[in-house]
C-alpha cells in the first residue's frame, strides 16, 4: 500500500458504510414518532432492507400456521428492548476511540517513518514496503475485528461493509471481517409477531391478515430480519420487521463519535465531522420504511422508461410493497422466489449444472443484460438509481429473470452528473474503437501515427473530463491516470490493453493502479463505480467480455439528445397506455386532468385495442398447450429441446450484439 492509497484507505475506513451516497434535506424525514414507554420501546423509526451482506438462507419452505389468540394482542408477554442510557453511549464511544485512534495514528507514524527515509535516501525497497504494510494491516484489522465484535450496533454493519470492499480494502480486513456476517442472531418470533401485530393491526391478532406466518427467519441482519408469510388470499409475501431500539443505538453512537471527532479534529487526517453527519443522515432514511416503499416505485418507474421516458419492458423486477402494508418499521412487499446470486453456484451444482454449459452461459447473460440495461436506464434516465447492487440484493428467478431487492439505499443523481457520466461514457467508447483500430493497423503493418496522435485527444478529453466530475489527484498534472481509471470503471480493459499511463487494467490498490494517484473521489462516482464493479464481477466470473461504455452509448446519447424531462414516475397515462399532455405537449403529471383523449364509459373500444387483446390472448393459450405437450415428452427429449432452444437464443443473442456494435463503430468513427 503506498502514501497516497492510505490516504484513501483511511477515508473509506470510515465513509465505507454509505460510501457515494448523499442524502435528501433531512429535514424531509424528521417526523414525530409515537411511544409506548410502558413498553420500553422510544418510538424512533427503523430498518434496513433485510438483504443485506449479512442475509443468510435458512432453506425453511413450509409455513407455519398462525395460532388464534383473539383473547390477546399479539404482543402481550413480550419484553421490549431497553434503549441505551447516556452513561452506557458513552461508554461505547470511548471503547471505539481506544482502539480506533491508536490504529490511525500507527497508520500515521508509518507513513511518516517512510516519507522521511526516502527524503533521507534510505527508503524502503518496494517489497520491503509491502512487508511492512501486511504487517501494520495485521495487526490493525485484529484489533478492529476484536472492538467490532465487543461493541456490535452501527459498528458491525460497518465492518460488513468492509468486508465486501475488496476493491478498497487490504486483504487482511475483507477476510478477517467477513466472519461478521453471521454475527446476528434472529429476534425471537413472538418479538417480531408482536411488532407486526402493532403496525399492521393496532395490536390484533395476526390471522386477522395472514393465513401463515413462518417463525424461523428468511434472513437477519443488523437493523431487520425478514420472515415469509402468507395473506389472506393466498399471496405469498416478504415482511420486513425492525429491531426494536436498534435505531436509536446506531444514531447515538453515530452522535457520540461526531462528538469524539470535534474534540479530536486538528488530530485527524479528515475532517469526520463531515463524514459522521452524513453517516447519520443517510441512516436516518435507511431505517425508514415508508421511505424504501416510495423509493420502490421510483426505481420500478426508472427501469420501465428509456432516457427519453418512453415506456419499455422491465428488464428486471423490482419486488413492490403491497398496498396499505407499510408502516415505518414493518414492511408486506412483494415475494421472490428465487436464488440471490451469490449462492447461485452452490444452487447450479445441486441442479447438476455444468458452469460451461450452454444453460449457465445463458443465464450468465441474461443477468448481465438485465443489470445493464436496468441501470443504463436508471442512469441517464431520471437519475435515480439503487445505491445497494451487492450480489445478495439481486435474486435469480426461473427463466434467469432477474430481480432487484432492497431500495433502502438510493441516490438521486443531479442532472449536472447525468451530463457528466454521459460525455464519460461516448469519451470511452471512442478511445476503446480507435484502439482497436490502432491494433488492427498494426497487425496490418499499416501507419498508425494519426490514429494515435487523435487517441491521445480522446485522452487529453477524458482526463478533463474526470476532473470535472470531480475526482482529485494527488498530481494535477497525471492525466493519465485519471483516463486510465475511468477506462477501468466503465471499459473492458484486459490484461494486454494497453491503457493510458501504462497503468495495469485493475482497482486494487497497488503500484500498477491508477488508483494510487486518487485523492478523493465524489460520492456520485463512488456510487456508479459499485454497479460497474458488481457487472463486470458478473462478466469475469463468467468468462463474458462485457464492454459497458459500449453498451451504455445509445442511452448516453439519448440522454443528451433531451432537455430536463418530467421524471417517469410522475408521468400520468391514459387506457391506451400512452402518456397524457397537454394542449402545448406537455406531459402530465399523477393527478393532473387529462385533455379528453381517455375513453370515456360509453365509448367502444377501438379495433387496435381489441386486436391487440385478442393476439395476446391467443399467444397465451398457444404457450399453455405447448407446455402441456412438451411435459408429456421423455425426459430426454425436454432436455434436447431446451438445448436447442438454448443455443438458438445465444446465437440470435451474438447477432444482436454484433449489429449493435457496428452500428455504434459506425457512429463513433463518424463523429471523429
Amino acid at each position: 500500500m503506498t502514501l497516497c492509497s492510505l490516504r484513501l484507505f483511511l477515508f473509506c475506513l470510515t465513509l465505507s458504510p454509505v460510501s457515494g451516497f448523499v442524502p435528501l434535506p433531512l429535514s424531509a424525514f424528521r417526523r414525530g414518532w409515537r411511544e409506548t414507554p410502558q413498553e420500553g420501546r422510544d418510538g424512533r423509526t427503523l430498518l434496513r432492507d433485510l438483504a443485506t451482506t449479512a442475509e443468510k438462507e435458512t432453506g425453511r419452505e413450509t409455513s407455519e400456521p398462525v395460532s388464534e389468540d383473539p383473547g390477546l394482542p399479539s404482543s402481550a408477554g413480550v419484553q421490549w428492548p431497553q434503549p441505551l442510557s447516556f452513561t452506557e453511549r458513552l461508554q461505547r464511544t470511548a471503547k471505539f476511540w481506544s482502539v480506533g485512534l491508536p490504529i490511525l495514528l500507527a497508520y500515521k507514524v508509518e507513513e511518516a517513518k517512510m516519507a522521511y527515509a526516502k527524503e533521507a535516501g534510505e527508503g524502503l525497497l518496494e517489497e520491503e514496503e509491502e512487508t511492512r504494510w501486511n504487517e501494520l494491516h495485521e495487526w490493525g484489522s485484529d484489533a478492529m475485528l476484536e472492538c467490532i465484535k465487543d461493541l456490535k450496533g452501527y459498528y458491525v454493519k460497518t465492518g460488513q461493509v468492509i468486508s465486501t470492499r475488496s476493491d478498497l480494502f487490504p486483504p487482511q480486513y475483507t477476510s478477517k471481517l467477513r466472519c461478521l456476517q453471521d454475527q446476528f442472531e434472529p429476534m425471537p418470533s413472538s418479538l417480531v409477531k408482536a411488532v407486526v401485530s402493532e403496525e399492521l393491526l393496532d395490536g390484533g391478532p395476526l390471522s386477522e391478515l395472514f393465513r401463515s406466518f413462518e417463525d424461523e427467519p428468511l434472513g437477519s441482519a443488523s437493523i431487520a430480519q425478514v420472515h415469509k408469510a402468507v395473506l389472506l388470499d393466498g399471496r405469498p409475501v416478504a415482511v420486513k420487521v425492525q429491531r426494536p431500539g436498534i435505531a436509536p443505538r446506531l444514531l447515538a453512537d453515530i452522535g457520540n463519535l461526531k462528538l469524539f471527532a470535534t474534540r479530536l479534529r486538528s488530530l485527524l487526517p479528515l475532517d469526520y465531522v463531515k463524514v459522521f453527519t452524513e453517516i447519520e443522515a443517510v441512516l436516518s432514511y435507511e431505517l425508514d420504511f415508508l421511505y424504501e416503499a416510495q423509493a420502490a416505485q421510483k426505481v420500478l418507474a426508472a427501469v420501465t422508461h428509456t432516457p427519453g421516458n418512453a415506456p419499455a419492458p422491465a428488464p428486471l423486477d423490482v419486488p413492490q410493497v403491497i398496498p396499505g402494508l407499510v408502516t415505518k418499521r414493518v414492511m408486506v412487499m412483494e415475494f421472490v422466489d428465487g436464488t440471490p446470486l451469490n449462492m447461485l453456484s452452490e444452487e447450479m451444482k445441486r441442479r447438476g449444472v455444468d458452469p460451461d454449459s450452454d444453460e449457465s452461459k445463458f443465464a450468465g447473460r441474461a443477468i448481465l443484460s438485465a443489470l445493464t440495461e436496468a441501470y443504463a436506464r436508471m442512469i441517464f434516465g431520471p437519475g435515480f438509481i439503487h445505491g445497494d447492487p451487492h450480489p445478495g440484493n439481486i435474486f435469480v428467478l426461473d427463466g434467469a429473470r432477474t430481480a432487484l431487492l432492497d431500495c433502502g439505499q438510493v441516490k438521486q443523481l443531479k442532472g449536472e452528473y447525468k451530463r457528466k457520466t454521459a460525455v464519460l461514457i461516448l469519451l470511452i467508447q471512442k478511445w476503446t474503437k480507435l484502439s482497436d483500430r490502432i491494433q488492427k493497423a498494426e497487425e496490418a503493418g499499416k501507419e498508425v501515427g494519426a490514429l494515435v496522435m487523435r487517441r491521445e485527444g480522446v485522452v487529453s478529453e477524458l482526463a478533463e473530463a474526470v476532473k470535472r466530475f470531480g475526482v482529485t489527484l494527488t498530481d494535477d498534472k497525471m492525466d493519465t491516470a485519471a483516463a486510465a481509471l475511468a477506462i477501468i470503471l466503465f471499459g473492458s480493459p484486459d490484461e494486454e490493453t494497453a491503457l493510458p499511463g501504462g497503468f495495469a487494467p485493475e482497482l486494487e490498490i497497488g503500484a500498477g493502479s491508477p488508483i494510487q494517484y486518487v485523492a478523493s473521489f465524489p460520492q456520485e462516482m463512488v456510487l456508479l463505480g459499485r454497479a460497474t464493479v458488481l457487472i463486470k464481477g458478473i462478466a469475469n466470473a463468467l468468462n463474458i467480455q462485457w464492454d459497458l461504455a459500449d453498451r451504455w452509448a445509445r442511452h448516453a446519447r439519448e440522454a443528451l439528445s433531451h432537455q430536463e424531462l418530467m421524471p417517469p414516475w410522475a408521468i400520468q397515462y391514459g387506457r391506451d397506455g400512452k402518456p397524457l399532455t397537454t394542449s402545448d405537449g406537455a406531459l402530465l403529471g399523477v393527478g393532473q386532468r387529462g385533455p379528453g383523449n381517455m375513453r370515456g364509459p360509453g365509448e367502444r373500444p377501438r379495433l387496435g385495442e381489441v386486436a391487440s387483446l385478442s393476439g395476446a390472448w391467443l399467444w397465451g393459450k398457444g404457450v399453455q398447450v405447448g407446455s402441456v405437450f412438451y411435459r408429456l415428452l421423455p425426459l430426454r427429449a425436454q432436455e434436447s429441446l431446451k438445448r436447442r432452444a438454448l443455443r438458438r437464443e445465444l446465437r440470435r443473442q451474438e447477432r444482436e450484439e454484433e449489429r449493435l456494435r457496428k452500428e455504434e463503430e459506425d457512429i463513433v468513427l463518424g463523429e471523429s
